[in-house]
């Protein structure tokens, strides 16, 4: 590859860097969202910039609401209208006039045996995944083994926005960079160029 070439790729690769942190400070204030990691790579073709999940869980906000439900260590399921089954962190539910909890979206909320879990009135959720009426056992969600759920919280995106800000002042200065290094390239050449004219 040739000295522009690898500047541009450079410069495409700043870009890339550039809206992954910009993407990233959108959302610091989704509920759940998960922040993306540029993570690059050097080839013979140039420099690569891939975005990989972070998988680090975002802080717990507490919300008081009972069907406000948020899983460490583990995810719940939900369904939506085409039958097509998710797996979330956190959601806050309402409950429908047939028991069922439903996201914002519309997805029900699904037991341990992946059937929507219906609610009866004066039902808790506990630590564990079990919705209890008092002692009685009446529902149990497949959070995980070792998972908690966190009964009256949402997650909150685990972005940090200082970091993201220095990201985004980073990735514009390499952009800036490589485009200097083409304006010399191309100032070098055009030179040498009109030389060669001269000496003709």
């Amino acid at each position: 590859m040739t000295g522009i070439q690898w500047a541009a790729q450079a410069m495409h690769a700043a870009q890339q860097r550039l809206e992954i942190a910009t993407g990233n400070l959108a959302n610091a204030s989704s509920d759940a969202f998960a922040r993306l990691r540029a993570r690059g790579t050097i080839d013979r073709f140039g420099v690569r910039i891939r975005a990989v999940p972070d998988p680090r869980a975002g802080a717990l906000r507490p919300t008081g609401r009972p069907f406000d439900l948020a899983v460490r260590g583990g995810t719940l399921q939900v369904r939506d209208a085409r039958g097509a089954i998710a797996r979330v962190g956190n959601a806050r539910f309402t409950r429908d006039r047939f028991g069922a909890l439903r996201d914002p979206h519309g997805r029900v909320l699904l037991d341990a045996g992946q059937r929507p879990l219906r609610v009866p009135p004066g039902a808790r959720f506990f630590s564990d995944g079990t919705l209890r009426v008092g002692e009685r056992l009446c529902g149990r969600l497949a959070i995980g083994a070792s998972a908690t759920l966190d009964v009256g919280f949402v997650m909150t995106a685990n972005v940090d926005a200082i970091s993201e800000m220095v990201d985004v002042l980073a990735a514009q200065r390499s952009f800036e960079g490589a485009q200097r290094v083409i304006s010399r390239i191309e100032a070098t050449r055009k030179k040498a160029t009109d030389e060669v004219a001269q000496l003709q």
